[in-house]
């Protein structure tokens, strides 16, 4: 996941939440929290298939039409306030079956 450090710092091209909201129905990434702004300090939840008890959440957060940080947790389906992060080999497997789509995603927006 290191390649992905690279995205930190970068000035989105996306304007508004709605056009975020397009470009993630187009590349059929699901998510659970949409940025109310994107100039504000808030955080976008990306959620990709884990296991049947747990999702990836590759979570984004923007701060003045940049990228600040990002994150990935597995998250409960049944209860999502439970939460933790994931270990050397799943951070691996994530990015091995979803690293493609999540370039793509940071490439884009």
């Amino acid at each position: 996941m290191e390649e992905l450090k690279k995205f930190t710092g970068k000035e989105i091209k996306v304007n508004t939440p709605e056009e975020l909201e397009e470009l993630l129905k187009k590349l059929s990434i699901k998510y659970s929290h949409l940025p109310e702004s994107l100039e504000e300090f808030d955080e976008l939840e990306l959620v990709f298939d884990y296991t049947d008890e747990k999702d990836f959440y590759f979570c984004v957060t923007f701060f003045q039409k940049k990228i600040q940080r990002m994150m990935l947790i597995k998250v409960d389906k049944k209860e999502p306030e439970n939460i933790e992060p994931p270990t050397e080999d799943e951070v691996k497997a994530f990015y091995e079956k979803y690293g493609e789509k999540v370039v793509e995603f940071l490439e884009k927006v």
